[in-house]
């Protein structure tokens, strides 16, 4: 199996996902850290990624010690199915509700 070399690239931070080359991109870490919420609230910012150009579905982001993998929730600049979009944000806003719950649990 051959493997493209790594590339480097420039990412935007927004209020839909990661955008990078007409695709989003999200993964745990974003959407626990919110992100997208910090994105529509106070503007969208530039993240340094790297991927490797035969292969869009997965990006990586590098952080001071380690590096984390985002999934594409597009398909070759489309949505893909509906439903599945909706459960994304359906989970987004869960995870939401959970960590203002907690946050207030422990006042």
């Amino acid at each position: 199996m051959t493997i493209g070399r790594v590339k480097f690239g420039i990412a935007l931070v927004t209020a839909k996902g990661l955008q990078f080359n007409e695709k989003l991109y999200t993964n745990s870490q974003m959407i626990r850290h919110q992100w997208f919420e910090h994105a529509a609230k106070y503007g969208e910012w530039e993240c340094p990624i790297g991927y490797i150009e035969s292969n869009l579905e997965f990006i990586v982001l590098f952080d001071k010690e380690e590096m984390e993998v985002a999934s594409s929730i597009e398909l070759n600049g489309t949505l893909k199915d509906e439903n599945v979009i909706q459960a994304y944000y359906e989970g987004i806003n869960n995870l939401k509700a959970r960590l203002i719950s907690i946050r207030d649990d422990k006042k």
